[in-house]
């Protein structure tokens, strides 16, 4: 909301104050024609003392105020959500992992049992709060949009319409590389996590054998191997952002080049 008031109301001021000095200059310089004519100055500026800059301004001041006061709640609420779903889901887990049979234990590494509890769990939470608020923004947004574009215009909604379906082919194909690259990070991270709970665990034994640098070295490697993993990860999501911002510029260059062609005709 306040997103859309600020450029709103700062237009009105805008136009306000440009009306009153040009008007103010104009009534100056025809007083005779204008006062025969038209009436009193009083009658002529019935229409602009309607609104004021310093009304509009305690108008955008008023939708502020109410905006950061319910923001305020919006995040307390959005945070208690997320915190409760999370705390459920890492109750059910831990009670699911201690139902399981000493042979699961033999094949799956603690570090991933423990990487599955905080990490994941952590980003459980951003997935079902922030990620699921901006999508279902970004949906309606989307859709009104497109809905408004098309009661504008049918043919310039088609052009802008018509790069969806390989946005969402790029997104499905490389959706499933970042997800299998991000699943190799977490198996990598929980690899190094095992690696020190190993090592902290015997920490008598690794002393008493002077072992240090060597676990030191296995756990830098491996953090160094999901370091790696999660780089080209971001990088291909970076491309990704990039070919898909490409796209929707030229077809916001096709939209704006079809309509000024319109707009001639």
């Amino acid at each position: 909301v306040v997103s859309l008031a600020v450029p709103k109301y700062s237009g009105k001021i805008i136009d306000l104050s440009i009306g009153a000095t040009t008007s103010s200059t104009d009534m100056s310089a025809t007083h005779n024609d204008t006062y025969g004519t038209y009436g009193t100055y009083d009658d002529m500026d019935v229409a602009s003392d309607e609104e004021t800059p310093l009304g509009l301004l305690m108008n955008l001041l008023l939708i502020m105020t109410l905006s950061g006061f319910l923001g305020y709640f919006r995040t307390v609420w959005q945070a208690k959500a997320g915190h409760y779903m999370v705390a459920r889901m890492r109750r059910k887990l831990y009670a699911a992992i201690l139902s399981q049979d000493a042979s699961y234990f033999d094949t799956i590494h603690q570090g991933d049992l423990i990487s599955r509890l905080s990490s994941d769990a952590d980003l459980v939470q951003g997935a079902v709060t922030d990620q699921a608020l901006a999508l279902l923004r970004n949906f309606i947004v989307a859709f009104g949009a497109i809905a408004l574009l098309f009661y504008t215009s049918v043919s310039l909604a088609a052009i802008s319409v018509a790069i969806l379906p390989p946005i969402a082919v790029c997104a499905r194909f490389v959706g499933r590389r970042m997800k299998e690259r991000q699943k190799r990070v977490r198996e990598l991270h929980a690899e190094a996590t095992s690696l020190a709970e190993q090592a902290l665990t015997c920490i008598r034994t690794v002393q008493q054998f002077v072992m240090e640098d060597f676990e030191s070295g296995q756990y830098n490697d491996a953090v160094n191997q999901a370091h790696l993993e999660s780089i080209r990860n971001k990088q291909l999501r970076g491309l990704f952002g990039s070919v898909m911002g490409l796209l929707v510029n030229l077809a916001l260059l096709c939209v704006l080049g079809y309509g000024g062609v319109l707009v001639s005709q």
